[in-house]
């Protein structure tokens, strides 16, 4: 008895602090024409500072700050640190990577994570900033794609956002899809403002 009282009470444990749930991947891609040209979308989409909940030029839920580091700063590449308060606070590191021609843009801003610690303590003591992500992984990417004159619009924004949740949050990956979703509807009615 006092064994099986033991495993349910060590099983109740691993339920409640997640340790028994399988790491689950959440995906949301979407896209939308836009009457901008590519040079306002990319000086809009790469303006670090003015993307938050409320108080800031551009819409973007939950976002409390998302801040351009001026650490290894390039225009191909730069480090941002970002604070999120939704179903729990978040507040971490990203790697931001910029690829461009003529006729389309390509950022993809990749949450940094374990296999990046040693950077990570580099940009937490330069910044000051801590780094405490709820998610195991966070890809997204966006691109812009002009389109010819006569298709009436001037380019496509495409949202495409990967994120992999584990231990007890990934009960509620439903939650992160409906994040993601309202996050990403909310992004692409900003530009098109």
């Amino acid at each position: 008895m006092f064994r099986r009282n033991i495993l349910l009470i060590s099983l109740a444990f691993l339920f409640l602090t997640g340790a028994a749930q399988a790491a689950k991947d959440v995906h949301f891609k979407d896209s939308a024409l836009v009457m901008k040209s590519k040079a306002s979308l990319e000086k809009a989409l790469l303006s670090y500072g003015d993307w938050c909940d409320s108080g800031c030029r551009y819409k973007s839920p939950g976002v409390k700050v998302d801040k351009r580091l001026k650490f290894r700063d390039t225009p191909q590449r730069f480090y941002t640190w970002t604070w999120v308060s939704d179903i729990k606070d978040l507040k971490y590191f990203s790697e931001v990577t910029v690829t461009k021609n003529a006729r389309s843009l390509k950022i993809t801003k990749r949450a940094l994570g374990d296999k990046d610690k040693a950077l990570i303590k580099e940009l937490k003591t330069v910044s000051g900033y801590p780094h405490k992500p709820l998610l195991d992984s966070s890809v997204n990417v966006v691109t812009v794609d002009a389109l010819a004159a006569e298709s009436g619009h001037k380019c496509r924004v495409t949202m495409d956002t990967k994120v992999r949740v584990g231990g007890f949050l990934s009960m509620f990956s439903g939650r992160v899809l409906s994040g993601l979703k309202d996050s990403t509807n909310a992004i692409l009615k900003a530009l098109r403002k």
